[in-house]
């Protein structure tokens, strides 16, 4: 048994009466006045039911925002990775651009060095068929297939075309009186091989410089030097040492320039090969 304060008196009652012994209050208006001024249970109060769904609400807030993040975070990625393969098909895109001009940069290199071989074969051709006749013409006297003449090639003007030389006696030129031989050069002239000069020789030895030939000649007495050049539009030669020396005692000179091999008149292939070495296309 409890004692509780009677509502109307103040006076202490216990709890199982049915109305005050000191003032006579029924229990029942005791116990509806009790119900009114008594607080609330713990965990049943108004203020504790507020604070869980402030509690709650906070939850949820809290889930939004980290559903909000990780929809930021989706939505940066995605846009990251697209970004990045935009990057890489503009990327392939502009390789692809280059290799399609380096293919046609390169087929049109092809076209252009085709081009040049076959100007370069028809040029080969011409010079051959017109050095080969000229030859043909030296061989009509036997002589002149000898070890003591011959021809070589030589580009005088540096145009990719060389000059034939011949050191021999064309028949037109036959002269019983004169048993030497002569120099000759030859040009091709359209499609033809034309005669562009010729001196007088006694078996000399020939040697290569730069745009020009040297002819160290023994004739009669005199031993002669000659620079044999291209000059405006046309083969000169000039003497630059000459010695006078008829009983063979004075030395000779010595020459820097490299010795020109000579080939036999009827050595035709060498003449092809030459001309192959030779010709370019400028």
């Amino acid at each position: 048994m409890a004692l509780i304060k009677c509502s109307n008196c103040g006076q202490d009652i216990s709890d199982k009466a049915k109305s005050c012994p000191h003032c006579g209050l029924q229990i029942n208006y005791i116990e509806h006045q009790l119900s009114e001024s008594s607080e609330p249970l713990p965990g049943l109060s108004p203020g504790r039911k507020k604070s869980g769904n402030n509690s709650k609400t906070g939850v949820v807030i809290a889930v939004a925002i980290a559903a909000l993040a990780l929809l930021g975070a989706g939505c940066w990625l995605w846009y990251d990775k697209a970004q990045q393969r935009a990057e890489q098909l503009a990327w392939q895109a502009e390789q692809a651009r280059q290799d399609s001009i380096a293919q046609a940069q390169l087929l049109e290199q092809m076209r252009q060095d085709s081009i040049a071989q076959a100007q370069r074969m028809e040029r080969i051709e011409v010079a051959y068929n017109g050095y080969a006749a000229v030859l043909k013409q030296f061989l009509l006297d036997n002589s002149n297939d000898s070890e003591y003449n011959g021809y070589f090639l030589f580009d005088f003007n540096q145009d990719g075309m060389p000059e034939l030389c011949v050191d021999g006696l064309h028949p037109d030129d036959f002269d019983y009186e004169y048993t030497g031989s002569m120099f000759y050069v030859y040009s091709i002239q359209g499609n033809k091989a034309q005669r562009i000069f010729k001196k007088m020789c006694g078996g000399p030895n020939y040697y290569q410089g730069s745009g020009y030939i040297l002819s160290a000649d023994e004739i009669y007495e005199n031993y002669i030097v000659e620079k044999i050049r291209y000059d405006n539009g046309k083969i000169v030669s000039s003497t630059i040492t000459e010695i006078n020396d008829p009983y063979g005692e004075k030395s000779r000179p010595a020459i820097s320039e490299g010795k020109i091999s000579e080939f036999r008149m009827s050595d035709l292939e060498s003449l092809k090969s030459q001309i192959m070495s030779l010709i370019q296309i400028n």
